[in-house]
């Protein structure tokens, strides 16, 4: 599809918002909402859920769309990444939370503990293994944000970063952690 049939599939929208036209839309902006889900939420028991649940993120995106402030594909695109990537972070914790047994995860000091008892023993050990791999700025910048739950701002602060290094560090920690356990 080019950007200017897009562009008129959103002309229509914007002008009709009927069903048809909302759902023409949808299947023009399915392949990004795909590459955004499996690039920050890469959960793939849930892809079905995250799938509409993208759906309706752009759905909302197309209702606070202002021309005048910048393009379309532009807003859902940011829009799709903080929703995938805050999904992520819930799903994690969750998941931690959920086998748990004693309510221990916010008690756990070290990266062999993290994984005990969250995960199989096969994912456990290959997460641990991938977690010595990663430089020791981007393994404690993991650990802060999605074992204790620290913002980008506080882990900042904790080592002396700026967050938007702390950012960019989870996500080429979160990148390499992909590629050895997909």
């Amino acid at each position: 599809m080019t950007y200017e049939s897009f562009e008129r599939i959103l002309e229509t929208v914007m002008a009709c918002p009927t069903h048809e036209a909302q759902m023409a839309l949808i299947l023009a902006v399915k392949p990004l909402i795909l590459a955004q889900m499996q690039r920050y939420c890469p959960v793939s028991s849930e892809y079905e859920d995250l799938f509409h649940d993208g759906c309706v993120v752009v759905l909302e995106c197309l209702r606070r769309y202002d021309p005048k402030k910048g393009r379309f594909l532009n807003l859902i695109k940011n829009y799709l990444r903080y929703y995938y990537l805050e999904t992520f972070r819930y799903l994690s914790v969750k998941t931690a939370r959920e086998t748990s047994k004693d309510g221990a995860l916010e008690r756990i000091a070290d990266e062999a503990d993290v994984t005990e008892g969250l995960f199989s023993e096969e994912t456990g050990k290959a997460l641990r293994e991938a977690l010595q791999r990663l430089t020791v700025r981007e393994r404690e910048v993991v650990l802060y944000y999605y074992r204790d739950g620290l913002s980008h701002k506080a882990i900042g602060e904790r080592l002396g970063l700026a967050p938007r290094t702390v950012i960019n560090a989870k996500a080429r920690a979160l990148k390499k952690l992909k590629t050895e356990l997909m």
